[in-house]
């Protein structure tokens, strides 16, 4: 739910009628540079909270975020060290730990040591079972390192490379910025040149310091905003399932395979244009009925990931900047799917026009009524990915992504959706 061309002309439409401008859009200052040699930062919103989450489930892989990539061909070992080490000192946020100062977490910048990547041999039909097992394995946040790279060889030229890194440093997007480095710099290793990689103008420790001494009108009237729009919401919402909810939240989990092919997308797109919505606001219209018919309830709140870099020196840089909105969608009176796809278009706008607040400030502001059973202010989450992917085109080899079986979830229900090749496929 990143902020494409067609949903930023909806929202800048939606802000002139109403007369406001977006957060962050007023040019205002945004992050700067640290002084040189700072080692310690205070930790984002987002950050603090993974770190919370962390210390109630040591060692829980359910923020473990991986990519498998199939190699094909005569494999540079030292090349692709050479890349990994480059972007570790590239970027600041994959050679950082957490320390607790005062009960709260700072982040620490280590030094950019080299990155060395073990090579495993396994059998053919054992590898996605021991990338599975590699990308699930605990990180210690206080330790690191939060980047762990591991080739798996199959046969003499057949490899299958396992990324994995915790969420408290990395986001999707920045999984795209991690791939395309890893082509541009494994290339130029390959052929013994410079990368041609522009130097990034900020860290992510600058952009944690920005977002904690920001104070401005704009953050209090986007509280004000969501303390109103999520004021009396129903406590959990309950899915039919097969058994009792346990009495402490389980992160356990699994994933099915999702396709809408492409006749049925481009029917999807015909009917957003001819809404007035886009894509994402018609699945959300469609994902919220289902929900209603599974549960008979008419006020739903669903958990939408944003991609939370609004400003452009944040969009190169590896780190944890992805927010979550939640979407409160009005499903009573019986309205027909038109109407519902209006009332949702303009929920995800309003929710856009204040998405610069951080939710772990929401939820603090809130104080909803905190279960260990259930995630606070929604249980049920959809995503509709179109943030850069990243190419990952290494020279001299056939690259093919492989998935990783999901054994983890961390909400209720999640739809989490792509669009490719003409069609939307996804979990």
């Amino acid at each position: 739910m990143s902020m494409d061309p067609e949903r930023r002309r909806l929202l800048e439409s939606l802000l002139e009628r109403k007369g406001i401008r977006t957060p962050g859009s007023n040019g205002g200052p945004g992050p700067a540079p640290a002084a040189a040699g700072a080692r310690e930062a205070p930790a984002s919103f987002a950050q603090a909270r993974m770190w919370f989450l962390s210390r109630m489930d040591p060692g829980s892989p359910v923020y473990n975020v991986s990519a498998s990539v199939r190699l094909n061909g005569r494999l540079d070992v030292g090349a692709l060290s050479a890349a990994l080490t480059r972007i570790v000192q590239r970027h600041e946020a994959l050679r950082t730990t957490f320390a607790e100062r005062g009960g709260e977490p700072v982040q620490v910048v280590g030094e950019p040591l080299g990155v060395e990547v073990p090579v495993v041999d396994v059998r053919p039909d054992e590898a996605m079972a021991e990338a599975g097992r590699i990308a699930a394995a605990p990180f210690d946040l206080g330790a690191g390192p939060l980047l762990r790279a591991v080739l798996l060889r199959t046969g003499e030229q057949e490899h299958v490379l396992l990324l994995a890194v915790h969420h408290i440093v990395c986001d999707g997007w920045s999984v795209g910025v991690l791939l395309s480095e890893l082509s541009e710099l494994y290339g130029a290793a390959v052929r013994s040149r410079v990368a041609d990689l522009p130097a990034l103008p900020v860290q992510y420790t600058d952009y944690a310091r920005w977002q904690r001494e920001q104070q401005s009108v704009a953050l209090d009237e986007s509280l004000l905003f969501w303390t109103r729009t999520l004021r009396g919401t129903p406590p959990v919402l309950d899915l039919p399932a097969d058994r009792p909810r346990p009495q402490m939240q389980c992160t356990s989990g699994a994933s099915v395979d999702v396709e809408i092919d492409p006749p049925l997308a481009r029917r999807l797109d015909e009917l957003a244009r001819s809404s007035g919505a886009t894509a994402f606001m018609v699945l959300l219209a469609a994902w919220t009925t289902l929900l209603h018919r599974y549960t008979g309830r008419t006020d739903i709140v669903v958990g939408c990931p944003v991609a939370g870099r609004e400003r452009p020196e944040l969009e190169p840089l590896v780190g944890l900047f992805v927010n979550t909105l939640p979407v409160r969608v009005d499903l009573s009176g019986e309205p027909s799917f038109a109407d519902l796809v209006a009332r949702v278009r303009t929920s995800v706008l309003e929710a856009l026009a204040h998405q610069s607040l951080p939710f772990e400030r929401l939820v603090e502001e809130l104080r909803p009524p905190r279960e260990i059973a259930t995630t606070p202010v929604f249980q049920v989450a959809f995503a509709l990915q179109n943030a850069p992917a990243g190419d990952l085109s290494l020279e001299g080899l056939e690259v093919s992504f492989e998935q990783v079986q999901e054994t983890t979830a961390k909400f209720d229900l999640s739809l989490d959706l792509t669009p490719l090749e003409g069609g939307i496929y996804g979990s």
